[in-house]
């Protein structure tokens, strides 16, 4: 008769010191915590050669830091675990609490990993630690994704610090728009939402949930910048060379003046007002050719009082004047006048 399942502390919540366990070949589904972690001092705990695709915490085990934990070996090869463990979930709220099982050996090394956002936390956590709880257990290889297969998670993602690889892909059933490429990136705590060249003619209604959103809107036809809820979540909003001509007040007005906003590349002729609540050497307009009349001034008080003549290159706003086009940086409004069609016109003096 095979075994399906252990009892959370039925081994190392007992009184005896249990020194050899083979529950090794059988069909356990998941283990509990308390049955890996004990105080006493023991050779081996075999669970290899289940079916194991998680470790749980049923009871909430907490690893006692005031305890001494002697340990031994733990055997977990050749299950059917993917997903790296949430230490949180496991009682594990600081990863110096690991220092306490330094004595512990786990083999780990013979399942498939998936190299993800999941596991992406835990080895954050560690970088400093690891000179001190350094064992070999540490040193797995990736199976999933197939580019990463056979990688040493230690040696290719912590010390080459390429954590921003571990990513979870994001899905039309998280709201990823469809043709677009969304994932979360837990190093840089942000959500992507990567639409470039898909052939958009207006902005997506939703996009995955979470906030620090990058909005990659890049080379499509969208024609006008509307209201989208999710423009408050985001910190990247870039729609740079599309058709756009139009700019909605109401979603300048959502979006945090701190973001960075891409809009270089279209055909704009108006502005609203608000958008001088940002910095236009962080917002990218590229050049904006308008007609202005005097109720533009604030155009002109906005490039000057934020200094925009120092990054041209990202931000400038050219009037339409007469028959010239004048930039708003070296604009002086008080040499023109506006006349009976609100258009700008140069002051002419006439001298008796």
């Amino acid at each position: 008769m095979e075994l399906k399942t252990v009892e959370p502390f039925a081994l190392a919540g007992t009184t005896m010191s249990i020194f050899w366990v083979d529950l090794s070949s059988n069909n356990m589904t998941k283990l509990d915590i308390s049955n890996v972690v004990t105080e006493n001092r023991f050779c081996r705990y075999d669970f290899s050669s289940n079916k194991i695709i998680q470790i749980v915490n049923e009871q909430n085990f907490q690893i006692n830091v005031h305890k001494k934990y002697h340990g031994g070996f733990v055997d977990l090869d050749s299950n059917d675990s993917t997903q790296w463990f949430d230490l949180k979930d496991l009682g594990i709220h600081d990863i110096f609490i690991l220092g306490k099982i330094r004595r512990f050996g786990f083999s780990l090394q013979k399942l498939k990993w998936t190299c993800d956002c999941r596991m992406e936390p835990f080895y954050e956590l560690s970088q400093d630690a690891l000179p001190r709880i350094w064992r070999d257990f540490l040193n797995v290889t990736c199976w999933d994704p197939p580019e990463y297969r056979g990688l040493s998670i230690t040696e290719h993602f912590v010390k080459g610090d390429r954590l921003d690889l571990l990513i979870c892909n994001k899905t039309s059933a998280d709201k990823c728009p469809q043709k677009c490429y969304c994932f979360y990136q837990p190093k840089n705590r942000k959500t992507v939402v990567n639409c470039t060249d898909v052939g958009l003619t207006a902005l997506p209604k939703f996009v995955p949930e979470g906030d620090n959103l990058t909005l990659l809107f890049d080379g499509n036809n969208i024609e006008f910048l509307e209201h989208r809820e999710y423009f408050n979540r985001s910190s990247v909003i870039s729609l740079s060379n599309n058709r756009l001509h139009t700019i909605s007040s109401n979603a300048i007005e959502i979006i945090g003046s701190n973001a960075v906003l891409d809009l270089s590349g279209n055909n704009m002729n108006k502005l609203p007002r608000y958008i001088q609540t940002f910095d236009p050497c962080i917002t990218k307009l590229g050049k904006i050719k308008i007609s202005c009349s005097c109720d533009d001034h604030w155009l002109v008080d906005w490039v000057k009082n934020k200094r925009a003549e120092k990054c041209r290159n990202t931000t400038e706003i050219i009037c339409f004047i007469g028959d010239e086009y004048v930039s708003t940086i070296d604009l002086d409004l008080g040499k023109f006048y506006n006349d009976d069609d609100s258009n700008l016109k140069f002051l002419t003096f006439y001298l008796d």
